[in-house]
């Protein structure tokens, strides 16, 4: 009788004592290791986590270049942050790495728009600061922080080798009015079913989003697209199904095979010349319930990604996003 009462109202089953101290026991340590490592509660004093605030400021800034409109001295606080950032000690050791001298070039090309403007910035951002970036990261540093192509050349390497095809591939925020065919997104979504998964379960589901009052506020949610809304007005919606893990050590293999597939179908949208813009969905329970409940999807789901698609314009707009260097993340243990 109180099995069925627990069932029926709190949807689970009563659980060998020992899988439940092991579930509470591994989800406890992942909590203590992301509180001890990640950036919510700790202190700027580590290089990796200023690093990972510098590079999420120059990318927003970055994103913002890409409007043909740009707002005057946008950022403001970002520019401060990174300047202090870049200006620290512990990171001026670091001086030669990607994703500090990306983040100086973005902030002189910023200044520089300013300039070209005569709009001062000197309150946040002055000629002394810009030389410091110049002296101290920018030489012999070729980049940008975005790149206009035209459609043609965009798509260029869809059909070349798989280093000049995932190359080209770039995310795009910007589409125009011209809605993608179904056909045309059924291919693709058919195509990235190929993506690999824990013992082929296949536990992803894709969902399409067309009616505009939806993807308005589904993107409303998310937060970082808002900026775009006006021309976004098709979004996919990718999650995976906890009801085909079974194991404790699979608690997070759903986020595995939900990124297996994200990134695979990223390259179909791209094959199938189809803009498209991941994102980031690092939302609260709360939020993720919100669209669960919007969108009538399982609660048994986890939502892993929104894409926003649709058919790119004549010209083609999107930043640099500077991949790190290879002597980075690579490394060979004897």
């Amino acid at each position: 009788m109180i099995k069925s009462f627990v069932k029926e109202k709190l949807g689970f089953v009563f659980l060998p004592f020992y899988k439940i101290l092991l579930i509470f026991q591994n989800y406890f340590f992942d909590m203590m290791a992301y509180l001890r490592f990640s950036s919510v509660f700790g202190t700027m004093n580590e290089f990796n986590r200023i690093e990972s605030h510098i590079i999420i400021y120059y990318h927003s800034l970055e994103k913002g270049m890409l409007h043909d409109e740009r707002r005057v001295r946008f950022g403001k606080a970002k520019i401060e942050a990174i300047l202090k950032f870049l200006k620290m000690e512990l990171v001026l050791l670091q001086r030669e790495r990607s994703q500090l001298k990306q983040a100086a070039l973005v902030l002189t090309e910023y200044y520089s728009f300013h300039s070209d403007l005569n709009v001062s910035i000197n309150d946040y951002f002055n000629e002394d600061d810009f030389n410091f970036l110049k002296h101290n990261y920018l030489n012999n540093f070729n980049s940008s922080a975005v790149i206009k192509s035209q459609l043609n050349d965009f798509y260029a390497n869809v059909n070349s080798n798989f280093q000049e095809f995932s190359q080209s591939r770039k995310s795009i925020r910007d589409f125009s009015d011209v809605m993608v065919s179904r056909e045309k997104i059924l291919d693709a979504v058919k195509l990235a079913s190929t993506s690999p998964s824990v013992c082929n379960r296949q536990t992803c589901k894709i969902y399409l989003i067309e009616d505009k009052n939806l993807v308005r506020s589904v993107l409303k949610v998310q937060g970082g697209l808002t900026g775009y809304m006006d021309t976004i007005n098709q979004i996919l919606i990718l999650t995976s199904d906890r009801k085909y893990f079974y194991s404790i050590g699979e608690r997070n293999q759903y986020y595995v095979d939900g990124g297996i597939f994200l990134m695979n179908l990223l390259y179909c949208l791209h094959y199938f010349k189809i803009a498209c813009c991941p994102a980031n969905w690092a939302k609260t329970y709360n939020d993720e319930k919100l669209i669960l409940d919007k969108l009538k999807i399982s609660k048994s789901e986890k939502v892993i990604c929104l894409v926003a698609i649709g058919n790119p314009n004549s010209e083609v707009v999107y930043t640099m996003s500077k991949r790190r260097d290879i002597n980075e993340y690579f490394k060979i243990i004897d």
